[in-house]
């Protein structure tokens, strides 16, 4: 997530969040764009009670692997299909 984003949803300005992270060893980029990983997001939540960003960032990860499920599960099924295909033209 990107540094200007954690900025505007917690309403603290971007210096404040460089600052916090670079007091427990995070060096980052003082640029908006910069991006923060998890580990990052979840020190600014609870440094400034923002916890909501957690719940952003898990059901985002969440969708991502549902999603990635369903794609699998249609590319294990079209599998089978083409197997049962191919198995009907052999015999």
């Amino acid at each position: 997530m990107r540094l200007s984003l954690v900025a505007k949803q917690t309403g603290v300005g971007i210096q404040t969040i460089v600052q916090n992270l670079s007091v427990r060893g995070y060096k980052i980029e003082n640029s908006p764009n910069a991006k923060l990983n998890y580990e990052q997001i979840k020190i600014v939540a609870e440094s400034f009670g923002a916890y909501y960003l957690l719940d952003d960032k898990i059901s985002t990860i969440n969708s991502k692997n549902e999603l990635e499920s369903e794609n699998f599960q249609e590319f294990v099924n079209l599998g089978v299909h083409y197997s049962l295909h191919i198995g009907c033209i052999n015999t």
